[in-house]
């Protein structure tokens, strides 16, 4: 709630002071007086760009400031800002003749556009050429929402639809990472392919060097294993030859003297030991091979070894444990795949209910609808609009998808208005008049009770194109108005300004041959004489009509 607006060195305003109370307010004065300075200090104080024709000539700046009454979420905006406040909310803006300005919230310097976004929604203006929250379609919505009581419903369906994005970027995050996935995958298979064809074994290489080199020289170890096999064993009085001989000598001397006998061991174990070894020598020669092309298969073999280590070595342990890092990252894809099959699932069941849900908001809406274009017409039929028609059309899929609903549903929602019998239907912002305009926002806000509306709200000049009696009633819907949020109006009109409950009036004097501006808060006793100048004159019936216009109003207040 705005509380006070406090002007300084502003066009015409030496210095002064508008105390706003809560309720409906009224501004009054002659015309040219500045009453429409409020609008504008006003849209400074909201964050508006200032320029130097705001500085009273002869001075070298101009202070707006506003204190406000603000709510828990503005006050918790501000503490996110560095700001504290004890619920109050002081904006002060100063513009100098140099073109450059300063603005302070609570005695923190802060920029413009902090200014505007700490300020957002605490007042909207409502003159003849700036109706903006009627006018935009998106608005029309939510006005019918608040005209239904369906605030609630609308909370669930943007919590689902929280939901459903949700579940959908992490859907779309895990299937980047498939697709990401599936390229690396490309790779990964393609070198496990070149690993499993050669399919290396660890110590394989040290095996295969050996047996080349065995290979290498099969014809030089045949050619002396022989020999050696000869001397050993088959040669006419070879070794195994002459040491049985020796054997047999060595038993006769054993048999002698007892005390050879374990050289007769040694010497049988000797003659068995190079039979042995004659035998196995054999065996190896018999093994040799005769085919020499095993020996390709070899060379062949050790190269594609050494090729798979220079991609995956540099050692063939490397390349195995190379390959076990390959196969466990395709291990852990399937726990991929597993979180986006379960991702697709909640997602497709997080659609489901909010398809439900949006349906039946969308059912709840077309109701309200009807409703809210009765008790709208109504209301304007009071306000001297008897013959027009105000249409809530909504517009809805066919058939509600996932796809089709938003944060606040399936439905766009937009107030169609025919002032006169006979003209057709038209989208509000094409058809309709400052005037009508003006009677229309009153309608609306009246049904509404100013749910969803900012906390202040200010009409400048709303009686424009009005006559005395619906004037009479437009200031009967703003003090209706004003019991649900905080209603200032500037006025001409006296069956306006006496509706008010606190009346403020602006006039416009010369002091010391410079034009002033100065604000009076009327006191009960004030006032009468203030409706009296707006009725015309200091005549008796201007005094007893001004009385008749008070009388009801102050005795309620």
């Amino acid at each position: 709630m705005l509380s006070e607006l406090i002007l300084e060195n502003f066009i015409l305003t030496k210095r002064a002071s508008f105390p706003f109370e809560s309720g409906f307010t009224v501004i009054t004065g002659p015309t040219g007086a500045g009453k429409s300075l409020l609008v504008k200090a006003l849209k400074l104080i909201l964050g508006d760009r200032a320029d130097t024709s705001v500085v009273r000539p002869g001075a070298e700046y101009a202070v707006v400031q506003a204190l406000f009454e603000v709510p828990s979420n503005v006050r918790e905006a501000l503490k996110q800002q560095g700001i504290e406040s004890d619920g109050e909310m002081i904006i002060r803006r100063i513009i100098t003749t140099k073109g450059k300005g300063k603005t302070f919230i609570n005695g923190n310097l802060v920029s413009l556009q902090q200014a505007k976004k700490l300020t957002k929604g605490l007042v909207t203006i409502a003159s003849q050429h700036e109706f903006q929250n009627l006018l935009r379609r998106e608005r029309h919505l939510t006005l019918l929402d608040n005209f239904g009581n369906l605030e609630s419903q609308c909370n669930v369906l943007a919590g689902l639809h929280a939901d459903v994005m949700l579940w959908r970027k992490k859907l779309e995050r895990l299937e980047e990472q498939n697709q990401a996935w599936e390229e690396e995958k490309k790779k990964i298979l393609a070198e496990l392919r070149m690993i499993d064809e050669v399919a290396p074994q660890e110590h394989e290489e040290e095996e295969l060097e050996q047996e080349r080199s065995v290979l290498k020289a099969s014809s030089l170890l045949r050619e002396l294993g022989e020999g050696i096999y000869r001397e050993l064993y088959s040669a006419q009085g070879s070794i195994t030859e002459r040491l049985s001989s020796c054997r047999a000598d060595m038993e006769k001397m054993a048999g002698i003297d007892t005390k050879l006998s374990p050289l007769q061991e040694l010497l049988d174990s000797t003659t068995y030991q190079a039979s042995d070894l004659a035998l196995s020598l054999r065996d190896y020669l018999h093994g040799l091979p005769v085919d020499l092309s095993r020996l390709d298969q070899v060379e062949e073999r050790l190269f594609r070894l050494q090729e798979i280590k220079r991609k995956f070595g540099p050692e063939i342990r490397d390349v195995l444990e190379h390959r076990e890092k390959l196969q466990m990252k395709l291990d852990e894809h399937g726990d991929l795949e597993i979180e986006i099959t379960n991702a697709a699932g909640k997602l497709e069941q997080a659609e489901d209910i909010l398809c439900r849900e949006a349906e039946k908001l969308s059912i709840m809406r077309h109701e309200a609808a009807k409703a809210m274009e009765q008790a709208v017409m109504k209301e304007l039929s009071f306000l001297d609009l008897k013959l027009a028609c105000l249409q809530v059309r909504i517009t809805s899929p066919e058939e509600i998808l996932p796809d089709t609903v938003g944060p606040s549903g399936a439905d766009k929602v937009e107030f169609f208005f025919s002032a006169n019998p006979g003209q057709p239907l038209r989208p509000l912002a094409k058809v309709a008049s400052g005037g009508e305009l003006s009677r229309v926002l009153l309608a609306v806000k009246t049904v509404t009770g100013g749910k969803g509306m900012n906390q202040t709200m200010v009409f400048d000049e709303i009686d424009t194109g009005l006559g005395g009696e619906i004037a009479e009633n437009v200031g009967r819907k703003l003090r209706s108005i004003g019991k649900d949020l905080q209603v200032i109006a500037i006025t001409h009109f006296p069956q306006i300004a006496s509706m008010g409950q606190g009346h403020l009036a602006v006039e416009k004097r010369q002091q010391k041959g410079t034009t002033v501006m100065e604000v009076k808060n009327l006191s009960d006793e004030e006032r009468p004489a203030e409706i009296m100048r707006m009725l015309g004159g200091d005549t008796e019936t201007a005094e007893q009509y001004a009385n008749e216009l008070l009388g009801p109003v102050l005795r309620r207040t």
